[in-house]
C-alpha cells in the first residue's frame, strides 16, 4: 500500500473518530477526564466498528457508556459521503485547509454549523497528520532504515530470507513496506546498494519465490 493511501486511510479515520469523540462528549456533557456537576454519565471502554471503504477497512472505536448508550448516527452517511471526504483530505494534503473547508466536508455527513472550536481542533489534528506524512515522503533514509530493521540486515548481503517470511500474513506486510520505500527511488541514486537490494527482494516476493538468495 502506498504512502498516500496510508495517509488517506488515516485521515478518514481521524475525521470520523474525532466526530465520535465530539458527540460522546456532548452526550455526557463532559470531555475526557473532565469533572463537572453537569456530567450525565461516564465512558466505559470502547467497542470496535469496521468502516468498509474503497481504500480498505478502517477500524473505528465507539465509546461505551456506564448509563445509556451512544451510537454515531453519522456513520450511516459515511458510505455516500466517502468520495467527498476523500477529495477533502486529498485537497488538504496538497493545498492546506481552512475552517470553511472542514465545515463543507462535515456537511456531507449531515453535521451543519459545527462549533468553531471543533473545526479548529480538527484542523490542528489534520495539519499534524499531514506534516508527519510529508516528513516521511521527504525522508527516504528513514523509510529504508525502518524496512531494513524489520526485514533484512543490509550488512549481510549474502543472507537468505527465511522460508516463513514468504507466506502467510508476513509477505503482504513486507511487500507494503517495500513498495512504500521504492516509491521514493527518485530521491536516491539508482546505483544505491540498498535500493538495488530492496528491488530484488521485492521482485522475489512478488513472484512468490519459495526462498531468496540475496548474493549477487
Amino acid at each position: 500500500m502506498s504512502l498516500i493511501n496510508d495517509y488517506l486511510r488515516e485521515s478518514l479515520r481521524l475525521v470520523a473518530q474525532t466526530i465520535i469523540e465530539w458527540e460522546v462528549s456532548a452526550a455526557i456533557a463532559a470531555s475526557h477526564y473532565e469533572r463537572n456537576a453537569d456530567r450525565r454519565t461516564q465512558r466505559n471502554g470502547y467497542r470496535q466498528r469496521v468502516w468498509q471503504t474503497s481504500l480498505g477497512e478502517i477500524m473505528l472505536h465507539i465509546p461505551k457508556l456506564r448509563k445509556g448508550a451512544y451510537y454515531p448516527a453519522f456513520l450511516e452517511s459515511l458510505r455516500h459521503a466517502e468520495p467527498a471526504l476523500i477529495a477533502f483530505v486529498q485537497d488538504a494534503y496538497q493545498r492546506g485547509l481552512t475552517l470553511r473547508d472542514i465545515q463543507s466536508a462535515l456537511n456531507h455527513l449531515g453535521l451543519t454549523e459545527m462549533h468553531p472550536s471543533h473545526l479548529a481542533d480538527m484542523q490542528d489534528q489534520l495539519h499534524d497528520l499531514i506534516d508527519r506524512y510529508k516528513s516521511r515522503r521527504n525522508n527516504p533514509q528513514a523509510a529504508v532504515s525502518a524496512i531494513s530493521t524489520k526485514i533484512i540486515r543490509l550488512e549481510s548481503p549474502s543472507a537468505k530470507l527465511p522460508q516463513a517470511s514468504l507466506g502467510g500474513t508476513v509477505q503482504p506486510f513486507v511487500l507494503a513496506l517495500l513498495e512504500t520505500w521504492l516509491e521514493l527511488r527518485p530521491s536516491v541514486g539508482q546505483g544505491d546498494e540498498s535500493l538495488q537490494l530492496l528491488q530484488r527482494i521485492h521482485q522475489a516476493l512478488t513472484d512468490s519465490t519459495s526462498a531468496v538468495t540475496l548474493a549477487a
